[in-house]
């Protein structure tokens, strides 16, 4: 038994006898042990107007000092708040190292409650958005970066992949936005100055569609002086026969490599917007993809398997993409093997896949497969012809239509390239 309680109830006991036995020596017990109870009563009042007085004045300071039950109670509370006081202590401490640490970070870092409200953010935040403490905290992030594409963005709740966009506070300047979702829908946002990265981005990209721009005038004079030496071939001694065959393959290479370089080109421009958006057949496209490649390729056999379907897109760039995996699937598969080319509707939206019987491709290259002139095989895929931009353009080609690319491969088994475009593009 606490020693508190213990005292008290010794306390009550002797009240109740000394109130009983004065009682008994004057003749009247109950009215003695009335009074004796009304004073433990005024007693136990004025024990709680301290202990109110106490708390909602003076909860800073030691107790008040009493003795019995109320004793334990002031002493308990106090030792409460001291550890409370503590605790608040050692918290604030931490939260004065987090903000020090993250005001030390050349990345933004914005932090949003469940409702979408700011509740901090750091220096390189304040810097690349903008805000300000006086009028920005606890407000609505969306209210305050009201950019179309990062409201989408963030509406959308599809975080996989960060976003990219102009600067609130630059006009030339790029950021980069990654959110991370924790605890009760808290959203943790990391934003990072992409500007120099898309200037150089900017750069790689004009140099390379200006080299391909001016490459094909002296291909295309290469190609004709070629294309007269082979009408005059009668008239040219044959030892030039083998040489000529060959410039002309490589100058029809070349001329394949300027070509695609210059549709990723466009593809990879961002500023550069659709046109002639409509309603594309891909049924009746594959069927055309089906048809091609039975000319380039007679020994395989092209399966086709899907219902009607009708894209909202570009038709020329869907065009470019599907016909990309079909050569690809048709380049590294065995002749007399079976390319699957199957569409159709699913949860997510619509999907159209080339499945082949080839060598397949490890794991650990399936991420990089997209780069530009990435080869599993860098000799085979000279040989057969490949530029290595093949599945850049797929990439791109579907990122202009808010689709990406799943690839599942096995070695020795084939692989399957699949095309999947969102609900708002299927008609």
């Amino acid at each position: 038994m606490y020693r508190g309680l213990r005292t008290e109830i010794q306390r009550i006991i002797f009240l109740v006898s000394f109130c009983g036995f004065i009682g008994w020596l004057v003749g009247a017990v109950a009215w003695c042990l009335i009074i004796g109870g009304t004073l433990y009563g005024i007693f136990l009042l004025r024990q709680m107007q301290r202990f109110y007085i106490w708390l909602s004045r003076h909860s800073d300071r030691p107790p008040p000092s009493s003795s019995g039950i109320w004793g334990d109670i002031f002493d308990a509370i106090y030792r409460m708040r001291k550890q409370q006081a503590a605790q608040q202590q050692d918290l604030m401490q931490q939260l004065t190292r987090m903000q020090d640490s993250t005001a030390a970070l050349k990345d933004g870092a914005v932090l949003l409650d469940n409702r979408g409200q700011i509740e901090f953010w750091n220096a390189s935040a304040e810097k690349l958005l903008g805000l300000r403490h006086e009028t920005d905290r606890q407000q609505p992030l969306t209210n305050l970066l009201r950019d179309p594409q990062f409201v989408s963005y963030y509406q959308q709740e599809q975080y996989a992949e960060p976003l990219t966009l102009h600067s609130p506070v630059s006009s030339d300047g790029f950021l980069e936005i990654q959110i991370n979702v924790f605890g009760d829908n808290e959203k943790l946002l990391v934003i990072r100055d992409v500007t120099r990265l898309q200037k150089l981005e900017k750069i790689r990209s004009d140099f390379v569609a200006n080299v391909s721009h001016e490459l094909r005038t002296p291909l295309t004079v290469l190609k004709g002086y070629l294309e007269t030496l082979e009408d005059q071939r009668e008239n040219i001694s044959p030892q030039w026969h083998k040489a000529i065959n060959h410039m002309q393959e490589q100058t029809a290479r070349m001329q394949h490599l300027v070509d695609d370089l210059m549709l990723l080109s466009k593809l990879e421009n961002k500023n550069t917007e659709q046109q002639h958006k409509a309603a594309v057949d891909i049924s009746r496209m594959a069927e055309g993809l089906r048809d091609d490649a039975l000319l380039i390729s007679p020994q395989h056999r092209i399966v086709l398997e899907g219902p009607a379907l009708h894209l909202m897109g570009n038709k020329n760039e869907l065009h470019s993409a599907l016909a990309n995996l079909v050569t690809n699937a048709l380049r590294y598969s065995p002749p007399d093997s079976t390319v699957r080319l199957h569409w159709g509707t699913d949860n997510d939206g619509a999907f159209f896949s080339v499945t082949d019987q080839g060598q397949g491709i490890a794991a650990v290259h399936i991420p990089r497969l997209t780069e530009r002139f990435y080869r599993v095989d860098a000799g085979r895929g000279r040989a057969d012809g490949g530029t290595g931009l093949g599945l850049a353009i797929v990439k791109h080609a579907l990122a202009r239509h808010d689709g990406q690319l799943d690839i599942v491969s096995t070695p020795g088994k084939g692989s399957t390239f699949t095309c999947r475009f969102p609900a708002s593009c299927v008609l």
